[in-house]
C-alpha cells in the first residue's frame, strides 16, 4: 500500500476515530461451560468451576474474570463492555402491576414496590442492588400465560418487572474484575425472547450507549486548540522578530545613508579643489606639448634602422623631428607608421629633407620632417585636395 493510499484510508476513516466504539462481551455460564455472546457470534468455553457462587463469592468471579482474560488475549482486543447473564435463582425477582406515571415517577415507585416485596420476605433493600424494567405490550402478554390472558385494551396501568441482586455478590464480581484490568461488568437479568445479551433487565442502571466518544472529541479539540494557539503564538513571535531585524536593518542604513552623506559632502569638496586646481594648471600649461608623451610614443612606434636625434617645436612648422635612417626604406616604414597613428598624431608627417652622407659603415639618410605646423598643414590640404 502506498503512502497516498494509507493517508486516504486514515482520512476516510477517521470519524470512526470519535466514536465511542470497542467490543462488548456477554457473559453466562453453568457447571461446565461459560458462554462468550459477541459480535462476531458465541463461544462456548469448557471450564472446571471452583467454588460456587453461593459459597465463595470472591474465588468464584476470579476465576470467572481469569476466563474473560484469557479469551480477550486469545482475541487481541480488550473488551470495552461487559454484560453479565445472571442467573434467576440469585436475584429476586418480581411483576408487579402500577398505575401509569411518569417515567420518573414510575421508577421510584418501582424502587419502592420491590422494598416492600423484600420486606415481606424478611430482607432489607439496603442490601441490595435493584433494577426495573417496564415491560412491553407483547411482553405482557407472554408474562401473564395462559392463566390470565390480557391485551392492550383491558388492562389497568403498567406491568413492571423488578430484581434485586445481594451486594455481597456485586461487590465481589467488581473486585475481581478491577484486579484483573477488566471494566465493572454489568448485571442483566435476560428476557425469555432477547435476542442480546443486553436486552434485559438491569441491576443498578442501564449502560448509556453514546454514538460519539467525548472524550476523544474532547481530546482532539483541546490538541487543535493547543496547536492554533501555539501557531498563533509562533507566527506572531516570527513577525515580531521579523519586524525588529528589519528595524535594525533600516537603522543600519539609515546610518550608512548618514555616513555616504558625510563622505559624499567630502568628495564633493575634495572634487571642487581638484578641479580648481587643474584648471590653473590647464591654464598654465595651454599650447605646451606633452613631451614625455610624445617621447614615449616615438619610442613604441620608432622602427628598426630609424633613429632620432632632436625634437623641437615651431609655431610655424609645428614639431620637428630629426634623424637617422639606415635605408629610405626604413625612413618610408616611419613615415607610414606615422601617418596611420593618427590617434595620436591627428596631421601627417611632412618629410622636409633627406640626404645621403657616407659613414664606415655605409650610406645613412639623414631626414628631417614637420608635424602639425598650420602652414605647412595648410599646404598639405591643398595638395591632398588636388
Amino acid at each position: 500500500m502506498s503512502i497516498v493510499e494509507d493517508c486516504r484510508r486514515r482520512l476516510w476513516n477517521l470519524p470512526d476515530f470519535f466514536r465511542a466504539h470497542g467490543e462488548s462481551i456477554g457473559l453466562s455460564w453453568d457447571a461446565e461451560f461459560i458462554c462468550f455472546s459477541a459480535a462476531e457470534g458465541e463461544e462456548r468455553v469448557h471450564w472446571q468451576q471452583g467454588q460456587s457462587m453461593e459459597d465463595d463469592p470472591e474465588s468464584f468471579f476470579q476465576d470467572l474474570a481469569e476466563q474473560v482474560e484469557r479469551y480477550s488475549g486469545m482475541h487481541g482486543s480488550s473488551p470495552e463492555a461487559l454484560y453479565l447473564d445472571v442467573p434467576e435463582e440469585l436475584a429476586h425477582s418480581y411483576m408487579s402491576r402500577l398505575p401509569a406515571m411518569p417515567p420518573g415517577e414510575l421508577k421510584e415507585a418501582c424502587y419502592w414496590e420491590l422494598a416492600h416485596c423484600l420486606g415481606e420476605e424478611g430482607e432489607g433493600i439496603e442490601d441490595y442492588e435493584t433494577g426495573s424494567l417496564l415491560m412491553e405490550p407483547d411482553e405482557r402478554m407472554k408474562t401473564d400465560g395462559e392463566q390470565s390472558p390480557v391485551t392492550e385494551e383491558n388492562e389497568e396501568g403498567e406491568l413492571c418487572w423488578l430484581a434485586a441482586l445481594p451486594k455481597t455478590l456485586t461487590a465481589a464480581c467488581r473486585r475481581a474484575f478491577a484486579q484483573a484490568g477488566l471494566p465493572a461488568p454489568y448485571f442483566v437479568l435476560k428476557k425469555q425472547s432477547a435476542d442480546s445479551f443486553s436486552d434485559g433487565l438491569f441491576i443498578d442502571g442501564q449502560p448509556v450507549k453514546e454514538s460519539w466518544d467525548y472524550r476523544r472529541i474532547g481530546a482532539a479539540i483541546t490538541l487543535l486548540t493547543l496547536l492554533l494557539l501555539t501557531f498563533l503564538t509562533g507566527f506572531d513571535l516570527y513577525r515580531t522578530v521579523a519586524l525588529s531585524t528589519r528595524a535594525s536593518v533600516e537603522e543600519q542604513k539609515l546610518a550608512s545613508y548618514r555616513q555616504e552623506s558625510k563622505e559624499m559632502d567630502i568628495r564633493e569638496r575634495i572634487q571642487a579643489q581638484i578641479q580648481a586646481k587643474q584648471q590653473r594648471l590647464t591654464k598654465l600649461s595651454d599650447g605646451a606639448l606633452p613631451w614625455y608623451s610624445v617621447l614615449v610614443h616615438f619610442g613604441a612606434i620608432l622602427p628598426e634602422g630609424v633613429a632620432l636625434e632632436s625634437l623641437s617645436l615651431s609655431q610655424k612648422e609645428g614639431l620637428i623631428v630629426e634623424g637617422q635612417a639606415v635605408s629610405y626604406d626604413a625612413l618610408a616604414g616611419f613615415l607610414q607608421g606615422l601617418e596611420k597613428d593618427d590617434g595620436f598624431f591627428r596631421q601627417k608627417p611632412v618629410l622636409e629633407q633627406s640626404d645621403l652622407a657616407g659613414q664606415d659603415s655605409g650610406q645613412i639618410v639623414h631626414f628631417r620632417l614637420s608635424m602639425g605646423g598650420k602652414e605647412k598643414q595648410h599646404e598639405q590640404d591643398q595638395r591632398d585636395g588636388l
